[in-house]
């Protein structure tokens, strides 16, 4: 296979079940900086976790500094992910989880409905989820900070 790599746009290939976290899209440096009003950086501020995930096989990852983020998928298609915040990525968690061609039927956090957001900025705000058509379909999720689980049912076809 041979896909374009501009330096810009670097692909991601996920395989079913993959979590990928990531850092927010504003840092710029992961060391600390001594001009924090001009660079933006993980020492300041961790901030959210923005995590990538492909929904499959049972998987988990656990960073350095015990955050854990878990998910597993039923055979009627309804996943479940599981999120505890650590000691350094404290704010909660921005899932993005990849190949999801429709809007969800539900999703619940820790069995309570999870409202649509009218889009992704809305998530930093408050909890809540929203469905993209971009990628083949990508469903942002907004968690909270500490232990959190998110069951989210497809669309029957």
């Amino acid at each position: 296979v041979t896909v374009d790599a501009p330096l810009g746009k670097l692909p991601l290939w996920l395989r079913a079940g993959a979590i990928v976290p990531m850092l927010r899209p504003g840092i710029d440096a992961i060391a600390p900086t001594g001009q924090p009003d001009r660079v933006d950086s993980l020492a300041t501020d961790a901030g959210v976790l923005y995590p990538r995930l492909a929904f499959g096989p049972t998987s988990s990852a656990t960073l350095y500094d015990g955050t854990v983020i878990a998910q597993q998928q039923a055979d009627d298609g309804a996943a479940t992910l599981q999120w505890r915040s650590g000691e350094v990525f404290a704010g909660g968690a921005m899932l993005e989880i990849l190949a999801v061609p429709a809007a969800p039927e539900t999703i619940t956090l820790d069995g309570a409905p999870l409202a649509a957001a009218i889009d992704v900025d809305a998530l930093a705000d408050a909890p809540g989820w929203v469905h993209a058509d971009e990628r083949g379909g990508t469903l942002w999720i907004g968690v909270p900070a500490g232990e959190h689980e998110v069951v989210v049912v497809p669309n029957a076809p």
